[in-house]
């Protein structure tokens, strides 16, 4: 079935800025303080190779090009994540300060970015969890390296790491997350933000008027709640949003 509306939970300041500026941003994926983004890909891709080497009666490095580091820093990579779910518990606690806001977008609108001259190339992906996500991985390894005598090819590895933003690890499966992510971000493109005390990269993805159609308040909020984000996008022109309230409990 297709997904019509992807929800990007954030706090209040997050919700301010995507407003004002009409942009998201792509945070670089590499630098982020949960190395877990990028970590289970990495095993994943460890593991499979070794069952690969050891099916193949090879050596990992007759697989894997030496040239290229098979670690985090080699994943340059930039996305916004989004949920298929628009009220999910587990989401307003992990991103949205426990409070906060989802807002909704069509998922038609946003994948259309990039197609101009000058704007970044956004590539939207569903983000496959756990074992599911290891058995995924391991094919497009077989697939890639058995096409060429065993050996993967630079270009086929890069792939891999690029990729890797696609496999969580099974517990938070509950997200049912899309990403859209940006591969090879030009450099002129890539500003820089403070974020827990550390400098993230981050590529600005600009929202076309139409993408946005719903701002959802979270657990707790009051009509005053509501009220305000009503006047904060009456005052900067944004108009056909629709604003409610979670109805989910939060303790």
């Amino acid at each position: 079935m297709t997904v019509e509306t992807w929800w990007h939970y954030t706090d209040a300041s997050g919700l301010l800025g995507v407003l004002r500026n009409r942009q998201l941003w792509a945070s670089s994926l590499g630098y982020l303080n949960d190395a877990s983004e990028i970590a289970f890909g990495l095993e994943s891709l460890e593991e499979a190779l070794e069952d690969l080497a050891k099916d193949s009666s090879s050596r990992r490095d007759d697989i894997w090009p030496s040239n290229i580091p098979l670690e985090r820093s080699s994943v340059d990579v930039y996305a916004v994540s989004f949920s298929t779910e628009g009220d999910q518990l587990s989401q307003w606690r992990g991103y949205a300060g426990g409070t906060g806001y989802a807002l909704g977008f069509k998922m038609d609108a946003l994948v259309s970015v990039g197609m101009k001259p000058g704007e970044p190339s956004l590539e939207p992906f569903l983000v496959r969890y756990g074992q599911e996500a290891k058995q995924f991985l391991r094919h497009e390894l077989e697939l890639r390296a058995l096409g060429n005598h065993g050996r993967l090819t630079e270009a086929d590895a890069g792939y891999l790491l690029r990729n890797l933003p696609r496999y969580k690890h099974g517990s938070f499966a509950e997200e049912s997350e899309w990403r859209l992510t940006i591969i090879d971000a030009d450099p002129d493109t890539v500003d820089v933000r403070a974020r827990g005390g550390r400098l993230l990269p981050y590529v600005p993805v600009a929202i076309p008027r139409s993408a946005l159609t719903h701002v959802r308040v979270g657990p707790g909020a009051d009509a005053a709640d509501v009220a305000a984000v009503e006047l904060m996008l009456a005052r900067i022109g944004w108009p056909n949003v629709a604003v409610d309230r979670s109805a989910s409990p939060y303790r």
